[in-house]
C-alpha cells in the first residue's frame, strides 16, 4: 500500500484541536511555546482571547497540530510514499520529509503567518460549479483581470482572490452564471500579486536558513511537481502569491503511483482535503475511462487502415494506373506503395506530384 500523507491548510481550524495530542508530545509542545512566547495549547483548546482565527495565531497553531498528527502516526508505523500540503500545510508536508526540524519549521510558519497578517486588503472566494476555463472567460469578458486564481482545489471548487471592488463585481457576475459564490473568511487576498510585500520581507527571511534534501518527495503548490533541492527556498517564497495547484498535485501523485495500492490519509483538523480528493479521484479515473476509450477507438481504426493499405498493396503493383473518383478522363501513375499516415490516413504518392493523395479519393483506371 502506498502512503500519501497530506497535511490541510488555514481554513481547518476549530477550538478543541489536537485535544488528545498534546499531551502525547511534551517535548514538542515545550518547543512550540518558546518558540511562540505563548501556550499554543491554550489557543487551541481554548482561545481565550478569540485569537484562533487570526491569521498571525492560526498558521503556527495549524502547523503544530499537524505536526502532532504526523508524529503520531509515524510512532504507528506509517511511512508515507509522497507527503502534500495545502499552502500552510506544505510546510509540514517539508517537515515529514526531513527538509528541516520542527522548531524550524514552526519558526518559518511564525514570520510567515506574521507577515500574510500584515496584508490588510482584498477578499477571497470559493466559486462551485464552474470550471476554471470558464471562471477565466468570466473574468476576462467582465474586465476583471484584477483578480487571481488562489485555489485550484478541485474541477468543482475553485477560489478566487483580489481586491474589493473588482471582488464585488466578480460575485454578481458569477451568480449570474449560475455559480454558487462562497466568501472566505479571510483578512486578504492571499494567494494573489497583492501579496508580493509579504513575498519579499519572506524571501530576505528565509535566506538565513540551510534545509536538507527531501528523503521522500514532497509535491509542491507551485508547480504540482516534486521539489526540486536547489529551489525549496525559492519555491516557499513563490508559493504566497502564487496559486495553490491542487487538483494538479493529486493528479501527478494519480498518474505516479498504482491506483489500486494508493492511500490518501488526511493528518491534522478535519477532512476538507479528502473531500476534495473524492472529486479529484473521480474526475482522473472518468478520464482514464475515456482516454481508454479513446485509445480503443484509435486502435481499431488502425487495423481497418492497415487492412486498406495491405488490400491495395496486394492486388496493385507500384506503377499501376489509377484516376481520382469522379473523374473518368486523365489517369496517373502510383510511385510508391500504398502506407498508413498519422495512424490512420491510408495513403499513396503519383508521379508528377509531391505529396500524399489518400487511397478513398482514388480508383484503378
Amino acid at each position: 500500500m502506498s502512503q500519501v500523507f497530506m497535511f490541510p491548510g488555514q481554513g481547518s481550524q476549530y477550538k478543541g484541536m489536537g485535544e488528545d495530542l498534546f499531551n502525547k508530545y511534551p517535548e514538542i509542545i515545550d518547543i512550540a511555546n518558546e518558540v511562540l512566547g505563548y501556550s499554543v495549547t491554550d489557543l487551541c483548546l481554548h482561545d481565550p482571547n478569540n485569537d484562533l482565527n487570526e491569521t498571525q495565531y492560526t498558521q503556527p497553531a495549524l502547523f503544530t497540530v499537524n505536526a502532532l498528527e504526523y508524529f503520531n502516526a509515524i510512532r504507528q508505523g506509517n511511512v508515507p510514499k509522497f507527503v502534500i500540503g495545502h499552502s500552510l500545510g506544505e510546510y509540514n508536508a517539508l517537515l515529514a520529509a526531513e527538509v528541516f526540524d520542527f522548531r524550524t519549521g514552526l519558526t518559518l510558519v511564525k514570520e510567515r503567518g506574521r507577515l500574510m497578517s500584515q496584508a490588510t486588503e482584498g477578499k477571497m472566494a470559493a466559486i462551485i460549479g464552474l470550471e476554471i476555463d470558464t471562471i477565466r472567460k468570466i473574468l476576462r469578458e467582465n474586465y476583471l483581470e484584477g483578480i487571481d486564481i488562489a485555489n485550484i482545489n478541485s474541477s468543482r471548487q475553485i477560489v478566487i482572490s483580489g481586491l474589493d471592488e473588482q471582488m464585488d463585481s466578480a460575485e454578481r457576475c458569477f451568480i449570474n452564471a449560475g455559480a454558487t459564490y462562497i466568501p472566505l473568511k479571510v483578512s486578504a487576498a492571499f494567494h494573489s500579486r497583492y501579496m508580493q510585500d509579504a513575498n519579499i520581507e519572506f524571501r530576505n527571511f528565509i535566506d538565513n536558513f540551510e534545509f536538507q534534501k527531501p528523503k521522500i518527495p514532497i509535491i509542491s503548490n507551485v508547480t504540482a511537481i516534486p521539489y526540486s533541492q536547489f529551489e525549496i527556498k525559492e519555491t516557499l517564497v513563490t508559493q504566497i502569491t502564487s496559486s495553490v495547484r491542487w487538483t494538479e498535485s493529486i493528479n501527478y501523485i494519480l498518474s505516479n503511483t498504482q491506483k489500486d495500492s494508493i492511500h490518501f490519509t488526511e493528518l491534522g483538523p478535519g477532512n476538507v482535503l479528502t473531500k476534495l480528493n473524492k472529486t479529484i479521484i473521480s474526475d482522473f479515473e472518468e478520464n482514464e475511462y475515456k482516454d481508454s476509450i479513446k485509445v480503443k477507438d484509435n486502435q481499431e481504426k488502425h487495423l481497418k487502415v492497415e487492412e486498406i493499405v495491405d488490400e491495395w498493396n496486394s492486388n496493385n503493383e507500384i506503377g499501376c494506373e489509377v484516376k481520382f473518383n469522379g473523374d473518368s478522363q486523365e489517369t496517373y501513375r502510383t510511385r510508391t506503395k500504398a502506407k498508413i499516415l498519422f495512424d490512420h490516413r491510408a495513403v499513396i504518392y503519383l508521379e508528377g506530384f509531391n505529396g500524399y493523395f489518400e487511397l478513398k479519393d482514388l480508383i484503378r483506371a
